[in-house]
């Protein structure tokens, strides 16, 4: 019985291997996935790696109920010593993001929970750079507030997202005002903290006549636009 098992956990296992590297150039195991009914809709092939790792654990109990039987009573002291080596496995050197640090709410959005309903921008953006990542820290805080907001991070970003973020990051430019008008955006957030580059388009908002000024919280301001918004 173990073996008819252990070539269809492994059978599993490899097509849920082949599908989670998605979509190829030319041709992939995806891409003829997807045009059975209904299965385009799937979002995200990398969850078939799920069924990888589930393949890989009933592989696991096989193998281990194998060396039950061919090493007795050494069985335990080896198990732990594999037990040991996996989880050593978390301990990712050199990780890009570093260790995720602590990220407490900054007191701008805590004011942004005060005042009327209207969507929000944060800058600087992080979207198509090496720290794209980041676009999730404003996920969080978005807690805060709990109002809509432009920046997000996910596995698909909505159709036209990068350029409306390219054009809506030259704030407080005229065409950038114009086009977070057009998505009826209410509030801009600029963290001159996080990019030094925004300082002076924080100078400049703060004196434009179209642009309202909510206040200022160390290196953060809070702007107010298109009143109509909502």
């Amino acid at each position: 019985m173990t073996g008819p098992l252990s070539a269809a956990v492994l059978t599993t296992g490899a097509i849920a291997l082949a599908l989670s590297f998605g979509p190829a150039a030319g041709w992939s195991p995806y891409d003829l996935f997807t045009r059975l009914p209904a299965m385009s809709l799937l979002r995200a092939p990398a969850r078939f790696a799920l069924l990888v790792m589930l393949a890989l654990a009933l592989l696991a109990g096989v193998a281990i109920a194998d060396l039950r039987r061919r090493l007795g009573r050494a069985t335990p002291a080896l198990l732990i010593a594999l037990a040991l080596i996996g989880l050593s496995e978390s301990y990712v050197i050199g990780f890009p993001g570093g260790k995720p640090p602590q990220l407490a709410i900054p007191p701008v959005y805590e004011r942004l929970s005060t005042l009327p309903a209207g969507a929000v921008l944060s800058l600087p953006s992080y979207v198509g750079t090496p720290e794209a990542f980041r676009e999730s820290d404003y996920l969080l805080v978005s807690t805060a507030h709990w109002r809509p907001i432009v920046n997000g991070f996910g596995r698909q970003d909505p159709p036209g997202h990068d350029a409306t973020m390219g054009s809506v990051s030259h704030f407080p430019a005229a065409d950038a005002i114009q086009r977070l008008c057009d998505l009826r955006v209410r509030y801009v957030v600029l963290h001159t903290g996080r990019a030094s580059e925004l300082r002076a388009p924080a100078q400049e908002a703060e004196t434009s006549p179209n642009i309202t000024s909510l206040g200022r919280f160390g290196d953060d301001f809070l702007f107010g636009i298109c009143p109509r918004a909502g």
